[in-house]
């Protein structure tokens, strides 16, 4: 049996994140860890989100909404992590020890960077929240081109548009264009390529596994076909490497 367990990803200003470190006594003290805490009997994952955020923070969670689920098995006890990005909430001083913030347990707390939370040891079970919780909340898809050789004026077109995307906000983008041979997905996909790390955003390909041995993208977006060939049953073999992105689709 799951033990039911919520967890709040708070962001602050500058981008930062709210993450509290686990008392040595406690399970998996020392860790790092998103706040929450285990849902009661008769409460919701969301009443129990807001009476943990309350009695660990002092912070009152206004809206939030789900971000991911994570099933995870430890040798002495299953957890399932219900996890939720806070979106409005009022309060955030915390008693300041000896240069520590301290929350209301008298745990600390630190608002961190992405890269300082990744840096930071978790349990093994918050390392999927990890991954969540660095991806956008927008993720754009291409449009196709009109024929599998495009035009002088089409491709100008279409680096002008994906400029005009990520200058707008986006920050993760799939380069879908089926309509495109092999060789002009590739010469495309290196041309996009170069503009999205230019303007800090990241690329990612749409098609076969192998597309990555021919250019350095930052991930991978498989059809739903395409990830069945790493299944085995109920095991799944994950085809790139843990540092880039993967995506399916699951029609």
């Amino acid at each position: 049996m799951f033990l039911q367990v919520v967890a709040a990803v708070i962001r602050g200003h500058q981008n930062t994140i709210l993450i509290s470190k686990r008392k040595n006594n406690s399970h998996q003290g020392g860790l790092w860890e998103f706040p929450g805490g285990k849902v009661e009997q008769g409460e919701t994952p969301l009443d129990a989100l807001k009476r943990e955020i309350d009695e660990e923070l002092g912070i009152t969670v206004s809206e939030a909404r789900p971000l991911i689920k994570v099933h995870h098995h430890y040798s002495d006890k299953s957890v399932c992590l219900d996890v939720w990005e806070v979106t409005v909430y009022d309060g955030d001083s915390f008693e300041d020890v000896d240069g520590v913030l301290k929350g209301r347990e008298g745990q600390t707390v630190e608002w961190v960077s992405l890269d300082e939370m990744n840096a930071r040891p978790f349990p093994e079970a918050n390392h999927p929240i990890l991954k969540a919780v660095a991806l956008p909340s927008h993720y754009t898809i291409t449009p196709d081109f009109t024929c599998s050789e495009p035009s002088i004026d089409e491709l100008n077109k279409f680096i002008l548009s994906l400029r005009t995307c990520i200058e707008s906000g986006s920050t993760l983008i799939q380069f879908r264009a089926p309509t495109l041979n092999k060789n002009n997905y590739l010469n495309v996909a290196k041309e996009a390529l170069k503009h999205c790390h230019e303007l800090g955003a990241k690329l990612i390909l749409n098609g076969e596994v192998a597309l990555l041995d021919q250019l350095e993208a930052d991930g991978i977006h498989l059809s739903s076909r395409q990830m069945m060939t790493f299944s085995t049953g109920s095991i799944s073999v994950r085809p790139i490497a843990p540092n880039l992105w993967l995506g399916a689709s699951c029609h």
